[in-house]
């Protein structure tokens, strides 16, 4: 009996460890997978390295996207890794009543 308590002991441990560490780290990637192939052309996005720009092609045979940089129009190749984010820019609708008191 106790030999079967000794081994539940490490069993339970490598379950609760799966649970916390590869599950979670499991759905990010799979979460970011599907970001970076819902990419569009016209999309802003931030790279890994903080440059922030708009998608101007996507190639995915590479696995590359070109992205411009907002001021200055200056194109890069990236690949489709290097993305951090997708911005999304929501736009709050502002409701302002005319006071005619």
């Amino acid at each position: 009996m106790s030999s079967f308590v000794n081994l539940l002991i490490p069993i339970g441990f490598l379950i609760i460890l799966y649970v916390i560490m590869i599950l979670p780290e499991t759905r990010r990637r799979k979460k970011y997978q599907s970001m970076l192939d819902n990419i569009k052309v016209n999309d802003k996005v931030i790279t890994r390295g903080g440059v922030v720009a708009k998608v101007i092609s996507i190639d995915n045979d590479k696995n590359e996207v070109v992205l411009e940089t907002a001021p200055d129009k200056t194109r890069m190749t990236f690949l489709k890794n290097s993305i951090g984010t997708i911005v999304v820019e929501s736009v709050e609708k502002i409701d302002i009543k005319s006071d005619n008191s």
